[in-house]
């Protein structure tokens, strides 16, 4: 069934004609001025000044109200009661007020003035449920949704206990991360020293041994010029012997 709310609203007048509804938010400013609307979401009444900034404010733009002639009032009572809040789901600027127990079905006034029309019984949704009994059914419905509630709090601490271990597993799995990060390049570091050494040994082998090598081309060559310039000379000389 639709929503409904408890809310106490004073209403000021000598006698049940002159009872007026003031607005409250001029009341905590400490102005009087009657009340011309309702504002279901909040919910307060508001006086006609109130009740257009209601709906301009960005803040309660969107919020239900209800003008000096659909707006709850009451004569004999010094309180309005058992206020309806459920927005219709067809008309979104009307809240659900009636039950159609030939349709089985929740409406607005639009829906009751468009579609039920002609049905036999639709009743006002807070005289309604005055005369509703707490009933075994609905005592042992309450205690279900106690367990559910239970339930789902029990699941939030899951999850959250959950969340919370994912958060330290990803720390560590970080932590790792770095520790092996810092040893590849430890282990990458001292190959790349290692093979410069090697590299750095084997250069200087080669440069001795392509020294060694000059040196001994340099002689060959020292003696071989020595040794054709002797031969000329012998053979100018006709010393062909």
């Amino acid at each position: 069934m639709a929503e409904c709310s408890d809310h106490s609203r004073s209403v000021i007048g000598g006698s049940d004609e002159a009872e007026v509804i003031f607005c409250e938010p001029c009341e905590q400013d400490g102005r009087q001025a009657e009340a011309e609307g309702f504002c279901v979401d909040c919910p307060e009444y508001l006086c006609g000044q109130c009740y257009k900034n209601h709906k301009l404010s960005k803040a309660s733009r969107s919020h239900v109200l209800q003008d000096k002639h659909t707006m709850h009032q009451t004569v004999k009572d010094k309180y309005v009661k058992d206020l309806c809040v459920t927005t219709c789901n067809l008309h979104v600027d009307k809240v659900i007020e009636y039950f159609c127990s030939s349709c089985d079905m929740l409406g607005c006034t639009t829906c009751i003035t468009l579609n039920h029309r002609q049905c036999d019984i639709v009743e006002h949704i807070p005289k309604l449920v005055k005369a509703i009994n707490i009933t075994d059914d609905l005592q042992t419905y309450v205690a279900k949704v106690d367990v559910m509630s239970q339930q789902v709090q029990d699941d939030r601490n899951t999850l959250n206990s959950m969340s919370a271990i994912a958060d330290d597993m990803r720390k560590v799995a970080k932590t790792m991360l770095k520790k092996q990060r810092k040893e590849i390049n430890n282990f990458f570091d001292n190959f790349e020293k290692e093979m410069e050494n090697k590299i750095d040994k084997i250069h200087a082998s080669n440069t001795i041994t392509f020294t060694k090598m000059s040196t001994t081309f340099n002689s060959m060559d020292k003696h071989l010029k020595e040794l054709k310039t002797k031969i000329d000379v012998k053979m100018k000389a006709g010393q062909h012997c």
